[in-house]
């Protein structure tokens, strides 16, 4: 992801940084809430490691369905805000031909989407063992900050326009390099 956000700096045009910059705010969302999906599964079992967890979204499933859209969200899934910064970024290299680059990215789209959907299946649809079958649901308080990040994931995915803009402006003054110079030279 952090990949994804220098390549769109690194085009330098207004367009590709006001994706990169669009980047940034949505993978501080979706991984924020990859995070605390993880942090309330380290509570329930006290592991990190993925073959214990296994099967865990069927025992907590709310936390479950959670973690399952921020993972689709950060592989890009249409409707949900990954899509709508990746999408702008492999624009932005198209726009200034860099087919090879945005085919490369475009290529690492794809091993994520992979990758993701492998751990979905894990976490989601195996059938939990040992100790993870009698685990209980993450408490109110950990499901509210990611029932908020989750929401955020959602309808920035269907309605971007406004961020768009957002990171638009800010591309635009980001390479204004003389609105930056002229007030520490004094001038």
């Amino acid at each position: 992801q952090v990949g994804y956000i220098t390549f769109a700096l690194s085009i330098g045009t207004v367009q590709s940084v006001s994706a990169g910059l669009l980047h940034v705010f949505n993978h501080a969302m979706m991984k924020g809430l990859l995070f605390m999906a993880a942090g309330a599964f380290y509570h329930a079992t006290g592991s990190r490691d993925i073959s214990v967890l296994e099967g865990i979204g069927r025992r907590m499933k709310i936390t479950g369905i959670l973690l399952s859209i921020g993972l689709l969200a950060i592989a890009g899934m249409p409707g949900l805000n990954g899509f709508i910064s990746e999408l702008l970024i492999v624009s932005a290299a198209i726009q200034r031909e860099l087919y090879i680059q945005a085919a490369l990215t475009i290529l690492n789209f794809v091993i994520s989407v992979a990758y993701y959907l492998r751990l979905l299946q894990r976490i989601m649809l195996r059938e939990p063992k040992g100790d993870v079958s009698k685990v209980e649901e993450a408490p109110a308080t950990m499901i509210a900050g990611m029932v908020i990040l989750t929401s955020l994931c959602i309808f920035v995915g269907i309605y971007p326009s406004m961020l768009i803009s957002i990171s638009e402006i800010a591309g635009r003054a980001a390479l204004d390099i003389s609105s930056y110079i002229a007030p520490i030279l004094g001038g």
